[in-house]
């Protein structure tokens, strides 16, 4: 491992060696910043922001700070993307882990995946924010053309609370403007393709009622739809193993019963008159040892069954919860449903 990390290190070393190389080689003027690659750790990756307008200006680099200006704008847009896409699955993982079981005690997939989605929402709140307070203070004036808005706690919500209930359509609020930012297409003459700051506070009734609907059936069919489909899908193969391992649980605890029936009935003297009473110690003793034998077998099966069972139980009931196992255990079972079907 410390091998590959030194051979990584030396290829990002030649690699800023090369870059700077181009980046002189492009545009001399910037030799006299005194511009040198350092360690892939410790290099700054020069950016044309880090000089003053008036600078970039006379070096005659704003070329440069343009394209820099275009990869924030386009982060900036990842970054919201990401946003969308994260609080739409945090929105239905929250509903999966309040309708669990209050009785599970263990740490659940739901749960972690929630976590998760939770750190994807900070992150790319994290990334937007850096690239809206460049813009905001570098270029003004493409910030407010594009839409891009200082990210608030309360823009942060989830989608079921606008989506249930048709809320999006009443003059209760309105969707955070994270949800109507669209990118502008035309020339760069035209106004912003979302709403500015000045109309964060109107009514959803404001917007023309055509160009709502879209916003909405976009949101649906391009976030909610597919963290309802995930979601449910989770749901369905939760449900599946609940009755998976009550099933495991049910085998374990029947061949511990078949089990202990063999061995009962090996270990069982006939008398005289037809009735049958377990084996005294003399009549065991006189036994053929095969017959000792199979019966000594079929109780180390029943030991091992019955351990299986007891171990599974313990795993088990605790992940799913005591109610939720009685719930799956009194449900009907496949040989209900054959009998229900006349299935002998």
């Amino acid at each position: 491992m410390h091998a590959k990390i030194t051979s990584l290190e030396d290829k990002l070393r030649q690699e800023l060696d090369r870059h700077y190389g181009r980046l002189f080689e492009t545009y001399p003027q910037l030799e006299n910043l005194g511009l040198v690659a350092k360690s892939p750790q410790d290099d700054p990756i020069w950016l044309p922001s880090r000089l003053p307008l008036k600078e970039v200006e006379e070096l005659n680099v704003t070329d440069l700070w343009e394209a820099e200006s275009q990869l924030r704008i386009g982060q900036a847009y990842d970054a919201i993307r990401d946003l969308r896409k994260a609080l739409g699955l945090r929105s239905w993982w929250s509903r999966h882990v309040k309708a669990q079981n209050d009785s599970q005690m263990t740490k659940t997939k739901g749960q972690s995946s929630l976590l998760a989605c939770r750190a994807k929402v900070r992150e790319a709140s994290r990334i937007y924010s850096i690239c809206y307070h460049w813009l905001h203070k570098m270029a003004p004036g493409l910030a407010k053309r594009f839409g891009f808005q200082e990210l608030k706690a309360q823009d942060l919500v989830l989608l079921n609370d606008w989506l249930e209930g048709g809320r999006y359509r009443t003059n209760e609020g309105r969707l955070p403007w994270i949800w109507t930012l669209q990118a502008p297409v035309d020339s760069p003459s035209d106004p912003p393709a979302t709403l500015s700051p000045a109309d964060a506070s109107a009514s959803s009734a404001s917007m023309p009622p055509s160009s709502l609907e879209n916003i909405v059936e976009t949101w649906r069919n391009e976030y909610y739809v597919h963290a309802a489909a995930a979601s449910e899908r989770w749901i369905e193969e939760v449900e599946i193993l609940r009755y998976e391992m009550v099933r495991i649980y049910r085998w374990f605890r029947y061949q511990a019963l078949w089990w202990a029936w063999v061995a009962d009935e090996r270990a069982t003297v006939e008398d005289e008159d037809g009735s049958t009473h377990p084996a005294t110690d003399p009549e065991w003793a006189s036994m053929d040892q095969a017959t000792r034998g199979s019966v000594a077998y079929a109780s180390r099966k029943f030991s091992l069954f019955v351990s299986l069972a007891n171990h599974a139980s313990e795993e088990f009931i605790p992940v799913m919860g005591q109610g939720v196992w009685d719930e799956v255990w009194k449900g009907p079972t496949a040989a209900d449903a054959n009998d229900g079907m006349g299935i002998n």
